[in-house]
């Protein structure tokens, strides 16, 4: 390795510590800025889940209106289940980039889902139970929104931004929730014009949770605030409006619902208002999702920063070092490179040359030294008597060696004192192991000829055998091409069995979709007929209260008698001035007698209806269990062509074994017997190179007796020329 590339290794192995180092501060910072990237998707995914926390309430609380008897808000039901509807399929379009990375695509499935279903059975529930799914619905949302949170890593160390993650994903959800439930619960109410104990008690919690929610919202916020000043500035605006339009929605519901006697507000008044109020809570969480993600936004530029910074320090110190060894170099390689135009110089025999010295330096020295010590070495070159004496010595050790090109091995060079006399002790040497080679390839040549003419009888053996062996392979071939032929017979056979077996597979599966249609219809009358039975159920109740009212216009009319029979006694005490009031209490008297016997005819057709409904109720109950066991019945033939498929499945499964493997033992018998072809074919011409092995052995036997004539020119000591 020349200098330059040392010098350049070296200024290598210490510029890699620095680049390690550097590709670790790389990567911390770019983990730490990819980090930061998925804190901002997860923002921008919130935004996105807050849209279903605007609709869905909304949603809820208007369906407590429409089924608490307000009908003219169908419209608006129908508008809010398409911004709800639009908010999921925002959604569904963020799942390839953002959801599928915080894990949340199936979640988001089956909220849709719920949503699907509830929105169109809202219309047959109780107001109970429609505001009740609806919750539950905003539960799964509240849920995903947490579950998104953690799932994105959106906590930061930042103090300010901590508190705007807190009251971003906790509090305004809560707070949005809580005005949600008092809206939806209140609109109910307001439509009906009537409440109940356990309603003012539920309402009462409810306004104060949405108290204790904005004490939390307005404490986060004044931390976040002394963590950082200027988000004061963005946000403190919205907190006074959104805590005033809050608080004045929560007065409202105690003054209109809780406290009220008569309860005369307008629903559509009251929704509108507590949705002025979840606006304002959700226009605070929007600023302050913003506010969290410039904070984000700027963290992240500085982070990317930093990293550029540094690898722009790293990339300049790097040129710095190569540059400087680019220098150090140069001043090295000029003495080496004059210290090796010496040595060429030496090398074609010029004596005088002087290397020049450039530096002061270890080389320059060094190429000082050289200097000195070739002035020192002329006086050491030899002289031309010397070089005489030398080329003597080889002309005689040259005469000496001269018989071995003409086979002659018994000749041997002399050994002297003279600088001949080592290469003379190395070519007896060689003559020596020279001798002893062409003794062992004598003796190897009889060997070989012996051995040929034995090889070659046994080639001939194997030849008439292998020509033997190839009529008894083609014999072999014509029995397995009989054999393929069945094979492919039985390959065809199970190939039919297979598309059999198939058909059967698809009317098992034809029947149990039938069977599946029948089970699900089943299931629909069973859920009429229950819905049928619980509503002349609620009609035999009415008809009890009826009674009632019945029994208490009796007993009005029966006060009413008493009270004409009493008239008429104080008339007649009274004479003739009372004679005008005797008549009126004999008509009053007479309304009465009319009145209990309407009364009596009123209660006798209740009592009808009563029994026509007790029996009404007992025929489908009788009707409800005959579905049931319907229902049953048709389960039972459902698993029982379920088990007839499975095994349908199992009977194609092993029929489709069958034809494949006897498709591959027919392709199989075909390729045994194109390989016996092509066996006979290797067998005959194996015979024939057997034939040809015996002529080439024989071939090899005279080659080696040639061989022997060839050596057998060499003299060797105890053995005739």
């Amino acid at each position: 390795m020349k200098i330059p590339w040392k010098l350049a290794t070296i200024v290598l192995l210490m510029v890699i510590p620095l680049a390690v180092t550097l590709g670790l501060f790389v990567r911390d910072r770019q983990q730490v800025i990819a980090n930061q990237q998925t804190e901002l998707d997860t923002v921008a995914y919130t935004e996105t889940v807050a849209a279903l926390l605007t609709y869905i309430p909304q949603h809820r609380g208007t369906a407590a209106g429409f089924l608490g008897g307000d009908r003219t808000q169908r419209t608006r039901l129908t508008e809010l289940a398409a911004q709800v509807d639009q908010a999921f399929a925002n959604l569904e379009a963020l799942n390839p980039t953002l959801g599928t990375g915080l894990g949340a695509v199936d979640t988001v499935s089956q909220i849709a889902s719920n949503w699907t279903a509830l929105k169109q059975q809202y219309e047959r529930l109780t107001p109970a139970d429609s505001f009740a799914r609806h919750t539950a619905v905003i539960q799964q949302v509240l849920d995903l929104l947490e579950f998104v949170a953690d799932q994105g890593q959106l906590v930061n160390p930042d103090v300010a931004n901590a508190f705007l993650i807190d009251v971003l994903v906790i509090r305004v959800p809560e707070v949005a929730e809580a005005l949600g439930v008092l809206r939806g619960l209140g609109n109910g109410i307001a439509a009906r014009q009537l409440i109940s104990l356990d309603e003012r008690g539920r309402l009462a919690e409810l306004t104060s949770a949405v108290a204790a929610g904005l004490d939390s919202i307005e404490r986060g916020l004044r931390a976040a605030f002394k963590g950082d000043p200027e988000l004061e500035s963005q946000l403190s605006a919205k907190l006074a409006t959104a805590k005033r339009e809050s608080i004045g929605f929560a007065n409202l519901a105690t003054t209109e619902l809780i406290d009220a006697e008569v309860i005369d507000i307008i629903p559509t008044n009251y929704f509108d208002t507590g949705t002025s109020a979840i606006t304002q809570i959700y226009d605070l969480g929007d600023n302050t999702r913003n506010a969290l993600r410039s904070a984000l936004q700027s963290r992240q530029s500085t982070n990317r920063n930093q990293r550029n910074t540094q690898v722009a320090v790293a990339v300049g110190l790097t040129l710095l070092a190569g540059l400087l060894a680019f220098i150090f170099s140069r001043g090295i390689t000029r003495q080496v490179g004059a210290i090796g135009d010496l040595f060429g110089q030496i090398g074609i025999g010029d004596f005088e040359a002087r290397a020049e010295v450039v530096s002061k330096d270890e080389l320059g020295e060094m190429a000082s030294n050289l200097n000195s010590m070739l002035n020192n070495t002329l006086t050491l070159i030899q002289s031309q008597a010397e070089r005489d004496k030398i080329q003597t010595s080889i002309f005689q050790l040259l005469e000496e060696i001269s018989g071995v090109a003409d086979g002659d091995l018994t000749a041997e060079a002399e050994v002297t004192a003279e600088i001949t006399g080592a290469i003379a002790d190395a070519f007896n040497q060689m003559i020596s192991q020279l001798r002893e080679i062409i003794s062992n390839v004598q003796d190897t040549t009889l060997q070989v000829s012996t051995a040929s003419s034995e090889i070659q009888t046994t080639a001939e053996h194997l030849a008439v055998g292998s020509e033997n062996q190839s009529e008894q392979i083609i014999n072999t071939s014509s029995a397995i091409e009989e054999m393929a032929v069945s094979i492919q017979q039985v390959s065809e056979n199970a190939a039919s069995a297979s598309r059999v077996a198939e058909e059967a597979l698809e009317n098992a599966k034809d029947g149990s979709g039938a069977v599946s249609r029948t089970i699900s219809g089943m299931n629909n009358i069973r859920q009429q007929v229950q819905e049928t039975s619980k509503r002349i159920k609620r009609l035999g109740e009415s008809s009890q209260e009826i009674g009632e009212i019945v029994q208490l216009i009796g007993d009005i009319a029966d006060r009413t008698s008493i009270l004409a029979l009493n008239a008429s006694i104080q008339a007649a005490s009274a004479g003739e001035a009372g004679r005008g009031f005797a008549v009126v209490a004999e008509e009053v008297e007479r309304l009465a007698d009319r009145s209990a016997e309407a009364t009596k005819r009123i209660e006798g057709l209740i009592k009808t209806i009563q029994s026509e409904t007790i029996e009404a109720v007992a025929a489908m109950e009788d009707t409800t269990r005959e579905v049931v066991g319907g229902s049953n019945v048709a389960n039972e033939a459902g698993q029982a062509l379920t088990q007839i498929e499975g095994v349908s499945n199992r009977l194609a499964e092993l029929i489709g074994s069958i034809s494949m493997a006897s498709k591959q033992q027919a392709r199989g018998s075909e390729s045994v017997s194109v390989s016996m072809t092509d066996i006979s074919e290797i067998t005959q011409q194996t015979a024939a190179g057997t034939k040809q092995a015996a002529q080439s052995i024989r071939r090899l036997a005279d080659l080696a007796d040639e061989l022997r004539d060839s050596i057998s020119a060499f003299k060797l000591p105890g053995r005739a020329a």
